[in-house]
């Protein structure tokens, strides 16, 4: 994943939708992998993938599996060759503020235990809402044992949960899609260190937003993007920005603190 990762890409299940995650079947695969993560699992082939599904039209999963199986377009390759369509929509996967509050929930739930890296694919199938909009209808989440990035780097021990979770704050949002079908289908590498506690650090959250900040003011308004990936980049740094005060604000809560706005009217 591009940019600082500041808290944990997890996901709780949502009552109302089907969450095939909360099977026992799934318990029992991902303890087999925590056990194969932590090098306790003997003799066991090599590579190996934990993969998880969440469909809000349980009768046409099937169907879903099978698209993503044959047509599923990796945004990031898309946009790295060029294809601007795909611009938005990586921003939109891309932005810490997606389902923020959910995510910080599943974050106390079942990232503390997390010490190295989690590498994994979220791939959803997506139905047209309107014009510019879809809305996720299914999503397979796929944990790899080594890293895409460095074959010789294993996932943490403790990412089975935290990663088949990121399913089910996705199943039912709407991002921005390009024109085209009404269904599409997407995938989306992910590679999620664990958070540096220097951004817990408000002083330091301040600088990288004030950095990005400066770096945004730079490309002029309207900015000027030389390619799909610039255009990409540009709109990761804005939504981290903004992302990144909401972030400060909430640690100057925690500590008993009021954040700039409060300070203003209290002037």
């Amino acid at each position: 994943m591009r940019g600082p990762l500041l808290l944990g890409l997890v996901a709780f299940a949502i009552g109302c939708w089907l969450l095939v995650g909360e099977s026992p079947a799934r318990t029992e695969r991902a303890s087999e992998l925590r056990a194969r993560l932590a090098g306790t699992a003997a003799g066991a082939p090599e590579p190996e993938e934990l993969r998880e599904i969440w469909s809000i039209e349980p009768a046409r999963a099937h169907e879903h599996e099978a698209l993503l199986d044959t047509d599923a377009v990796s945004i990031i390759d898309a946009v790295t060759d060029g294809n601007w369509a795909y611009v938005e929509l990586l921003a939109d996967l891309e932005d810490l503020s997606f389902v923020s509050d959910e995510r910080l929930e599943c974050a106390d739930r079942y990232a503390a235990e997390i010490e190295g890296a989690c590498s994994y694919r979220v791939e959803m199938v997506l139905d047209r809402v309107d014009e510019r909009r879809g809305r996720i209808v299914h999503v397979r989440t796929v944990l790899r044992e080594h890293s895409v990035l460095d074959p010789e780097e294993r996932s943490d021990a403790h990412c089975p949960d935290y990663v088949m979770c990121i399913g089910g704050i996705r199943l039912g949002q709407t991002v921005r899609i390009p024109e085209g079908p009404d269904r599409l289908a997407i995938g989306q590498e992910l590679y999620s260190p664990w958070v540096a506690a220097s951004l817990f650090d408000v002083d330091r959250v301040e600088r990288l937003k004030a950095t990005l900040e400066r770096d945004v003011v730079k490309r002029g308004d309207p900015p000027h993007f030389e390619s799909a990936l610039d255009a990409a980049n540009y709109w990761h740094a804005v939504n981290l920005a903004r992302y990144l005060e909401v972030h400060r604000q909430r640690l100057l809560a925690e500590r008993g603190e009021e954040g700039d706005e409060e300070e203003e009217e209290g002037r």
